[in-house]
C-alpha cells in the first residue's frame, strides 16, 4: 500500500466461531477489508466482524459474499459463499473505477469508496462503511478529460479506442501474455474501431504509445 497499490482483503469467515473477529492481514490499517452480505444486503452469519485488536473500525466495507456466481476449477459455473468472494468482487469494482479516474491516489480512491457506502453516515464493526455505491461514484467523480479509453472488455469482434486529440497520433500494439507482438496499428483519430476477430479467445495486452497498457479479454 505504501507503494501506491490498492490492497483489498477478505475479512474472514469466523463470524460463526468462538473467535468471530477479523484476523491478519485484514486488520492492517492500509488494507481495505471486505465483509460479506447476502443478496438482500444483510450481513452473513459467517462474516468476521471488528473491531481490530487496537480498536480501529473494521471491516471497511461489505459486498455480496453469499450465493455468489463463481467459475469452478473444472470450468463449470455455480454458487458459492465466503468473504473470499466478496473481496474479489470489490477488487474488480475498484480496479474498474480507478481505470476511469487514473489521477487519484490509492488513499484518495479508498476514501471515496468508503464514503459512498450505505453506512457511511454511521459506520460500525459489522458493515464498516457499508455497501459502496459505484454508480454514484462514477456520476460524481469526473473522468479525466485526457484519459485514453479502451472498450468493451471483454471484447467480441470490435475493440474501440477513444484517444484525446493532444495524444494523437498513437501507436497501438497487441501482445500475447508471453510478450509476442501480434499486431500494430497507427491511431490517428479520436475514436477508432479495431477488428479483433482474428484473435483466439484469451487474455491479451494492448499497448498505446509508451505509457498505457491495458489487459483485454477476447471472448
Amino acid at each position: 500500500a505504501s507503494k501506491g497499490i490498492v490492497v483489498v482483503n477478505s475479512a474472514g469467515n469466523e463470524g460463526n466461531d468462538a473467535w468471530r473477529y477479523i484476523t491478519a492481514p485484514a486488520d492492517a490499517p492500509s488494507v481495505l477489508t471486505v465483509g460479506a452480505v447476502n443478496p438482500e444486503g444483510q450481513l452473513t452469519a459467517f462474516s468476521s466482524v471488528g473491531p481490530a485488536s487496537d480498536g480501529r473500525l473494521k471491516p471497511d466495507v461489505v459486498a455480496q459474499g453469499q450465493g455468489v456466481v463463481v467459475v469452478r476449477g473444472d470450468g463449470s459455473m455455480g454458487l458459492s459463499s465466503g468473504t473470499s468472494f466478496s473481496s474479489p468482487l470489490m477488487a474488480g469494482a475498484i480496479a474498474s473505477f480507478w481505470q476511469a479516474n487514473r489521477d487519484r491516489t490509492n488513499a484518495e480512491l479508498l476514501e471515496l469508496v468508503k464514503q459512498s457506502g450505505s453506512h457511511a453516515s454511521d459506520p460500525n464493526v459489522f458493515y464498516g462503511y457499508g455497501i459502496p455505491n459505484f454508480k454514484t461514484l462514477i456520476e460524481e467523480v469526473d473522468t479525466p478529460v485526457n484519459a485514453v479509453v479502451v472498450y468493451p472488455n471483454p471484447v467480441g469482434e470490435l475493440l474501440y479506442i477513444d484517444v484525446p486529440s493532444p495524444e494523437l497520433p498513437l501507436k497501438l500494439a497487441v501482445f500475447s501474455l508471453g510478450g509476442q507482438e501480434l499486431w500494430t496499428q497507427q491511431i490517428t483519430e479520436q475514436r477508432t474501431s479495431v477488428g479483433v476477430e482474428f484473435l483466439n479467445p484469451g487474455i491479451y495486452l494492448v499497448e498505446l504509445g509508451s505509457k498505457i497498457s491495458v489487459k483485454i479479454i477476447k471472448n
